[in-house]
């Protein structure tokens, strides 16, 4: 490629399609993203903006770029689907019409009836295609009728024949068109499309280090008589109540985590692109998005990405909850809702209620063990493994019998000696011992067989044990723990090493 030249590109194909084809332009610079939205003027309707707004996040693959575009184009396509009723409702260019047909057929039929023929020089895996969000209430639709009735969309989505694509990395910018060769009138749209947005890119500020409009110094409190603008599902006391609704189940050994959540709802929002601005500029993430479809906006600021599939078909998982960089390695962050943030979005005109307000300077929690050595509690009690919660019956797969529950003991107390003793304890978060009840199997063991139980051992490390790592233990480690199990406790004959993250896996085996 010649440094500078933006003429379309189309080099030859990864998939030959009938029709359609990604062209390109590359546009050298680095617009600051705020300005460079609110400059493209997206169509309100249905746009989206894919946002790394960290800028410490980005690497090779992660975090390096943000997508902008809308369904403004001429072959793009708005898709919103009812789980109910099994409809879309479907708005393109030609006008509006509606299919009935399940999620999942319809969307496979979508993708296997327009094939695009896709640039193999394209230096970003992004080539177009649907855009969108997707509901839990989708996971309904195998059962009839469904139980649940969502007041949104269960899935909206577009087809992105155009986008801006905005490489961090490298500090340029990416121009993307779909054509259609049986439709000459693409390419000129394309041609058109390319030669303003080009213009606009241009003529975009670059980033700097402040944000283009620095939120007002102090907190905007609303008067006192002001009706509150956000309610709470669930009041102060009804949230307290069902606090210990959940205490009383983890006591009784129902369950040892149970996740609560809250719903806060106002008013519309008068100007969604303004509001994640605000969100943007105080939460700095490396998977950012604001979705716009009609009535409906979503707005996201989260450090996590759940699946990423590349063109070969490769899926990859990462860690997710609680991955958020702790406030010494990212000094922009001093508290997820600071002043700062509140006065934004009391300039937007969204009071927040005095009782949610209280409570809003949330600060990153510190690991257990960081806070507990604050504190100048004993190393022997900050570094003791966590749980395990209602008892070592979470460790049991099979029925929690006393037997059972004497085997674990034995095996458990060895484990934890021998880490103890290879001066494991500050490395390893936590390291479940647990017990295949279900299972046995023929071993070996002096001159007869044994038809005994696997011991599983499962060391992880983690900080706030939403996402945790198996721990590499020395192998000389694993070898005395697995021989003194086996020749301690009589009634197991294998013990084998959990090597699973999570996610996908849990810690614990419950």
């Amino acid at each position: 490629m010649i440094p500078g030249d933006e003429r379309p590109r189309a080099s030859r194909a990864q998939h030959l399609g009938p029709h359609r084809r990604v062209e390109w332009r590359r546009v050298e610079g680095a617009p600051d993203p705020e300005r460079l939205h609110a400059a493209l003027a997206l169509d309100p309707r249905a746009s989206f903006w894919l946002d790394s707004s960290d800028a410490g996040a980005v690497t090779a693959t992660d975090g390096r770029i943000s997508i902008m575009g809308d369904a403004s184009g001429p072959l793009a396509e708005v898709l919103r689907y009812d789980v109910t009723t099994a409809r879309w409702d479907v708005r393109t260019a030609a006008g509006r019409h509606t299919v009935r047909a399940a999620f999942h057929d319809h969307l496979r039929s979508l993708l296997a009836s327009c094939p695009v023929a896709v640039p193999e020089d394209l230096p970003v895996d992004f080539a177009l295609g649907w855009v969108g969000a997707l509901g839990y209430q989708l996971k309904d639709e195998r059962m009839h009728p469904p139980p649940h009735r969502s007041t949104h969309p269960d899935a909206a989505l577009i087809l992105a024949d155009r986008a801006v694509v905005l490489d961090h990395a490298s500090a340029t910018v990416l121009l993307l068109a779909l054509v259609d060769d049986a439709l000459p009138h693409t390419a000129s749209a394309a041609a058109e499309w390319f030669t303003r947005t080009s213009a606009t890119i241009k003529a975009t500020p670059p980033a700097t280090a402040e944000p283009p409009e620095p939120p007002p110094p102090g907190l905007v409190r609303a008067p006192e008589d002001t009706p509150p603008r956000f309610h709470l599902d669930q009041d102060e006391a009804s949230y307290i109540a069902s606090i210990e609704r959940c205490l009383q189940h983890i006591r009784a050994g129902d369950s040892y985590e149970i996740c609560l959540t809250n719903t806060a709802t106002g008013a519309p929002l008068a100007d969604p692109a303004a509001a994640y601005r605000a969100l943007r500029r105080t939460s700095p993430v490396p998977y950012g998005a604001l979705l716009r479809f009609d009535d409906l906006a979503i707005l996201s600021a989260s450090p996590e990405r759940f699946l990423r599939v590349t063109g070969d078909g490769t899926v990859q998982t990462r860690p997710i909850k609680g991955t958020v960089r702790r406030v010494a390695e990212h000094p922009r962050i001093t508290k997820p809702f600071s002043d700062e943030a509140w006065a934004d979005l009391n300039r937007l005109g969204h009071q927040v209620d005095a009782a949610v307000r209280a409570r809003a300077p949330l600060r990153p929690v510190a690991p257990d063990r960081a806070g507990g050595a604050e504190l100048g509690l004993p190393e022997v009690i900050v570094a003791r493994q966590p749980f395990p919660g209602p008892g070592l019956g979470i460790r049991i797969i099979g029925e929690v019998t006393e037997r059972n529950l004497d085997i674990l003991r034995r095996a458990d107390a060895i484990a934890r000696s021998e880490l103890t003793a290879a001066g494991l304890d500050a490395e390893i978060w936590q390291c479940p011992v647990v017990l295949l009840a279900d299972v046995r199997s023929v071993g070996v063991q002096g001159d007869g067989r044994t038809y005994g139980h696997p011991i599983v051992l499962r060391p992880v490390s983690s900080e706030d044990a939403m996402t945790a790592d198996w721990t590499r233990v020395p192998y000389e480690v694993l070898a005395q723990i697995s021989n003194r199990i086996t020749n301690e406790v009589e009634e197991v004959n294998r013990v084998v090493l959990d090597v699973t993250s999570k996610p996908p896996g849990t810690i614990e085996w419950e």
